[in-house]
């Protein structure tokens, strides 16, 4: 199936696009009753605000962000805890100890007079993917100072301007920025306790903020490795050798101890290293969703620059980069875990982010079906739908973008934080902002697919 499949999609997908600018043009936070700034959440955010134009706005707000990295001088407190069981789920504020211990990181939620971690130590995605995307931005921004600006869509990303020299402030910018960004790489580097490359985590220091993950998750093992790669584009980009080569051998070993130790072929998908969660659940071994943003993270997400990947001339689609495969068979063992995951998880209707419920969460208990609890999330399954856009999966592709776009009621779901996959009827935050990014990075995507098809159609004809 190539890419003409999604070219049917084009009006319901604009729609949904004309239908969420406006949420491309607020503040970084997640929207409805959420009134501050979650790292994760942002980092979505911020990157469908940059590609929409907003560019200078984007650059107020990671300036924002990472002046509130913990560091040994904090103007506001730090409170931890409240999603830990190691303090029985009781919020506590941090002590000179444990700034000094979480230096680097950043916090989970940025609030006007404080900031949370939400569990015992920093979250591993919310540092993680705010290296990812602000590395991701300005080495956009550097593409658009230094390279060919032919390409159709640089003004979509620089359209919106303001009184602000671009290239007169770039110096400024990665002053800025890559010594903090530095300072974040080393302290999640120190989150591997036992040197096997692979980061550790206490229990719902992710976004699954109630599963009670814990141990060595394969999602967090993703953000790791889309900071590293993208960040070592950067540095590459800036000349700055030697940082480069010793970020990319981090992402060669974080590539090679996934491989290794977290692929199950008796479940034919990658498995967190679980210990301690779950307990008594007989879950030890679940599938989640949001696995996925390992093979995500393979990819280099270089949007629009496809330099890295090939592009089939018969159809415009990208095909797979070389360069990601761990041995021979890591692209079929990619592609079975793309069938496993749709097998397990794509379950009434939409995809699950888990396979199957937990029988314990906290600090809330929750039945099946809610929060995090055996429910459909718009934004990971946007995480899913660019995977398997970037693996070409094409046929599924379409599955889900027809189901989840051109039935009015479900296109009303996706506003919402979470979905009941047995009532079909949205929960959690409204608007959420984070899963609207995400499915808005999914249309930038299938755009961007469909114009490099248009692309090479016009110089087949010319030739």
């Amino acid at each position: 199936m190539n890419s003409l499949s999604l070219e049917k999609h084009i009006d319901i997908l604009n729609d949904f696009m004309n239908k969420t600018s406006q949420y491309a043009m607020k503040e970084p936070q997640p929207g409805g009753y959420y009134k501050a700034i979650w790292m994760r959440d942002a980092s979505y955010i911020l990157k469908d605000q940059f590609i929409s134009g907003y560019t200078f706005d984007v650059i107020d707000d990671l300036i924002h962000i990472w002046s509130n990295q913990i560091n040994d001088i904090q103007d506001k407190k730090i409170i931890f805890g409240r999603g830990s069981p190691i303090t029985k789920f009781t919020p506590m504020r941090c002590n000179p100890n444990l700034i000094n211990k979480f230096k680097g990181a950043l916090p989970t939620t940025i609030y006007e007079n404080f900031l949370e971690i939400y569990a015992s130590n920093p979250d591993i995605d919310s540092t993680a993917l705010m290296i990812y995307v602000t590395s991701w931005i300005i080495s956009r921004i550097y593409e658009y100072i230094n390279l060919d600006r032919n390409d159709n869509i640089y003004p979509l990303y620089f359209s919106k301007k303001k009184d602000f020299d671009l290239e007169l402030e770039f110096s400024k910018l990665v002053s800025f920025f890559i010594p903090k960004m530095l300072d974040a790489i080393q302290y999640l580097y120190m989150r591997d306790i036992d040197s096997d490359s692979l980061l550790e985590q206490e229990s719902n220091e992710d976004w699954m903020d109630t599963a009670l993950r814990k141990g060595k998750i394969v999602y967090s093992q993703g953000c790791w490795l889309l900071a590293l790669k993208n960040f070592n584009i950067l540095l590459k980009y800036l000349n700055i050798d030697d940082t480069a080569l010793y970020i990319d051998k981090l992402a060669n070993n974080v590539i090679n101890a996934v491989e290794k130790h977290m692929w199950s072929e008796q479940k034919t998908c990658f498995i967190d290293n679980n210990i301690g969660s779950y307990s008594n659940t007989n879950c030890e071994k679940i599938m989640t969703q949001d696995s996925l943003l390992y093979l995500f993270a393979l990819i280099n997400d270089n949007f629009p620059n496809l330099s890295n990947c090939e592009i089939n001339k018969d159809n415009g689609d990208i095909n797979y980069c070389s360069t990601i495969f761990h041995n021979k068979s890591s692209l079929e063992r990619y592609n079975r875990m793309l069938d496993t995951l749709k097998e397990e998880i794509w379950k009434h209707k939409f995809p699950m982010i888990i396979e199957k419920p937990l029988q314990k969460t906290g600090p809330w208990p929750l039945k099946p079906n809610y929060y995090h609890n055996y429910t459909f999330w718009p934004w990971i399954t946007g995480i899913e739908l660019m995977t398997r856009l970037r693996f070409r999966r094409l046929n599924e592709c379409d599955y889900l973008i027809s189901t989840l776009f051109l039935d009015e009621f479900s296109k009303e779901n996706l506003l919402y934080e979470w979905i009941n996959p047995i009532t079909n009827k949205g929960n959690g935050a409204y608007p959420f902002r984070t899963g609207i990014s995400s499915l808005r990075l999914v249309i930038y995507d299938v755009f961007r697919i469909l114009r490099n098809n248009n692309r090479n159609k016009t110089n087949i004809s010319t030739k």
